[in-house]
């Protein structure tokens, strides 16, 4: 494990500039605009099937995720210019970060299903599909790349890389916290919110943990491909 301190664990004096505090309400408007729109667009229909099928969902998850990535750009930029890659959390790490954060994806896909016997958060959220459809093998294989691999790296990077970095200008604690809390509430579904702000408040223990952004990053792109796997189960 590398020897710079842990997110929250000690804020620098440099890195409590007016910039740094910028960066926070960055993160947070943008965090803030993200779930306003989140619940805005939650109810509205789509009547081309599961999304894992169509070719707009593929362009609204390509322009979401360069939009993450610049977004948590800036904000890195504003925090630390001089240190980005601290603040991304580009380090590092173990086969026991991994395995902690393996624990964390473990528990949210078991809460998940858990709760999905009730609350039904995949039929609202509407991505994946029951059923195989092979006249629409093209787009399915494109979404489900951007669902495996975009999507964890973009939102790692926002919410677990610069947001529990920032964040940790309020404090560990709240850093860890609030991270989880706004990565379940920009998803915009409510019956998704238990198992997602579970899942986001455990992966920022494992960013703050382990000092690297990257074992979350695994963690949820195995949760994704889990989540997408299992909607054909049984079917």
């Amino acid at each position: 494990m590398n020897s710079q301190a842990a997110p929250g664990e000690h804020v620098p004096r440099s890195q409590r500039s007016s910039t740094a505090w910028l960066a926070l309400a960055v993160w947070l408007g943008f965090g803030t605009l993200l779930t306003l729109a989140g619940f805005a667009l939650s109810g509205a229909e789509t009547t081309d099937g599961p999304l894992v099928y169509s070719y707009d969902f593929t362009a609204t998850a390509i322009i979401t995720g360069v939009i993450f990535i610049l977004v948590a750009w800036l904000v890195a930029y504003l925090y630390s210019a001089r240190d980005q890659r601290s603040t991304f959390g580009f380090a590092s790490f173990t086969w026991r970060d991994l395995g902690l954060a393996a624990v964390v994806m473990i528990v949210a896909v078991v809460v998940g299903g858990i709760l999905e016997q009730f609350l039904h958060a995949g039929d609202e959220q509407g991505i994946t599909a029951e059923t195989w459809d092979s006249t629409r093998a093209a787009p399915f294989v494109i979404n489900a790349i951007l669902i495996v691999a975009l999507a964890p790296f973009a939102e790692e990077l926002f919410f677990r890389g610069v947001g529990v970095r920032v964040l940790s200008l309020l404090g560990a604690p709240f850093a860890v916290i609030m991270s989880g809390v706004m990565f379940g509430l920009v998803h915009g579904i409510l019956a998704a919110l238990p198992v997602l702000i579970l899942f986001g408040i455990g992966l920022a223990y494992v960013r703050y943990r382990t000092r690297s952004v990257f074992p979350a990053m695994i963690a949820h792109s195995v949760f994704n491909g889990l989540g997408l796997a299992l909607s054909f189960v049984g079917t």
